[in-house]
C-alpha cells in the first residue's frame, strides 16, 4: 500500500492524570509500533484540556523526549477537544485514548484492519478492562451480531467514545457539548446514537482491549449523581418499529 501521509492519528487527551500519563503514552506507542509493523504509519499528539500543573508539566517533559507535539486547549469538555482534533488531523483514520487508560497492544493495527473493509465502520475494542474504583469487564457488542438489540440504545450505551473510525464519520457527527450544570451529559452515548441513526455500523475489534481507569469522582458519576439526560437524537425520538 503506498501512502503518503500518516493513516491513523493516535489523539491523547490529557487532564488532571499526573504521573499516570507515562504509562498511558507507553501503551499508545507500543500499540503504535505494533501498527507500523503491520504497514500502517502513525502519529500521535496530545492534547491539554484545562490540564493542571503537574500533569502539564510532565507531559511537555515527555513529549520533547518522544518528539510528540502537545496542543492545549481551555474547553473543560472531551467532546470538544475530540472534534478540534478531527479537525486538524491530516490522517484518514482517527482513535482516541485518554489520560489514564491503556490500550492493548494490537488494538490499533486489529481495528484498522476492520475499519479499513468500509468507511462507515466504527470499531470497537472487544473488552473494557476497568481498574482502580472498580474491577470488572464489560464485553461489547458487534452491531451485525445477532446479539445486537437496537432497542438498548434507548435505555443505555453499548459502546464509548475511545474508538477507531475515519475522520470523515467524526466531521459528519461532531460530539454534542457536556453541559452537566444544566443537566445534559453522555455525549458518547449521544454521539453513537447518532452515528447508528445515520448508518454506520459499530463494529468490535475480536481480541483488543481498553483498560479503563475508573475514580471515585469522575465526570460520568457526577452526570450520574445529578441525574442528568441525553441530549435528543433522532433514534431515541423516532425508535425502529
Amino acid at each position: 500500500m503506498q501512502r503518503n501521509r500518516s493513516d491513523i492519528s493516535l489523539i491523547i487527551t490529557a487532564h488532571n492524570e499526573g504521573l499516570l500519563l507515562g504509562a498511558t503514552i507507553n501503551s499508545a506507542l507500543a500499540a503504535a509500533k505494533e501498527a507500523q509493523s503491520q504497514g500502517f504509519v502513525t502519529e500521535t499528539t496530545i492534547y491539554l484540556d484545562r490540564a493542571d500543573r503537574p500533569t502539564s508539566e510532565f507531559a511537555r517533559t515527555l513529549a520533547k523526549d518522544l518528539d510528540i507535539p502537545v496542543i492545549e486547549t481551555d474547553f473543560g469538555d472531551q467532546g470538544k477537544v475530540r472534534n478540534l482534533a478531527c479537525q486538524t488531523a491530516s490522517t484518514g483514520y482517527i482513535a482516541f485514548l485518554d489520560g489514564d487508560d491503556l490500550w492493548s497492544e494490537n488494538w490499533i493495527s486489529l481495528a484498522m484492519q476492520i475499519a479499513l473493509k468500509n468507511k462507515m465502520y466504527i470499531v470497537h475494542p472487544e473488552m473494557n478492562w476497568f481498574f482502580g474504583g472498580s474491577n470488572n469487564i464489560l464485553l461489547k457488542v458487534d452491531q451485525e451480531s445477532e446479539s445486537f438489540d437496537p432497542s438498548f440504545l434507548r435505555a443505555g450505551n453499548p459502546w464509548d467514545a475511545l474508538c477507531l473510525a475515519h475522520r470523515d464519520t467524526y466531521l459528519a457527527t461532531p460530539y454534542c457539548n457536556r453541559d452537566i450544570a444544566t443537566g445534559f451529559a453522555y455525549e458518547d452515548w449521544h454521539w453513537n446514537c447518532e452515528t447508528v441513526a445515520k448508518g454506520y455500523v459499530h463494529k468490535v475489534a475480536k481480541g483488543t482491549i481498553h483498560f479503563k481507569r475508573r475514580r471515585e469522582i469522575s465526570q460520568n458519576t457526577q452526570a450520574t449523581s445529578r441525574k442528568v439526560l441525553i441530549r435528543d437524537t433522532p433514534l431515541l425520538l423516532y425508535p425502529e418499529k
